[in-house]
């Protein structure tokens, strides 16, 4: 019974003294999102812009014009690790830049599409990416403009917006950011 008890013991003892494997831990609901990347590929008449993050987004879209751009800020995300700016040069996309945000309370990863002029633009979520398909003046339509003209009795999507278009909420609660 005693060398019984010594081993228990001694089992007990190297539990507590082995190094502790690593676990995954899923991400903290005040964990940042951070954008791994953005890729660029070619689409339907323009250009498609794949904002990558670590977890499911929320932004906002509005547009800037003089020059034009387009903007996506990324609540709770961090996009200082990505290296800008991209010159793209093609579909309707003349570069794509980032600034990050950041105080005790919120962070926000901003990325800036710069468009060429009359450029138009779809901004949806696609899993844990935000996804800007841009389509230059002179390209074909995009896919939600070609299903808008088949069916004209059904509103336009919120996420198409024409170039000059209103800004848009897409999900979370509405912030403002302060630039220092």
């Amino acid at each position: 019974m005693k060398n019984h008890l010594k081993s228990l013991a001694g089992l007990a003892l190297c539990a507590l003294l082995a190094p502790a494997a690593p676990l995954a831990e899923p991400p903290r609901a005040g964990a940042a999102n951070v954008i791994q990347g953005i890729g660029v590929s070619d689409g339907a008449g323009g250009v498609e812009l794949e904002i990558r993050g670590t977890r499911a987004p929320s932004y906002t879209v509005f547009k800037l014009q003089d020059p034009p751009r387009l903007v996506v800020d990324l609540a709770g995300a961090d996009v200082s690790a990505l290296s800008a700016p991209v010159a793209v040069g093609k579909g309707g996309v003349r570069e794509v830049t980032t600034a990050q945000y950041q105080d005790e309370r919120s962070a926000v990863g901003r990325v800036i599409v710069a468009l060429e002029a009359g450029a138009r633009y779809e901004v949806k979520p696609r899993d844990r990416a935000v996804v800007v398909k841009v389509a230059a003046a002179d390209g074909r339509p995009l896919d939600a403009e070609k299903k808008v003209a088949v069916a004209p009795s059904r509103p336009l999507s919120p996420a198409l917006s024409p170039a000059g278009g209103e800004g848009e909420r897409a999900s979370g609660a509405s912030r403002r950011v302060r630039h220092r």
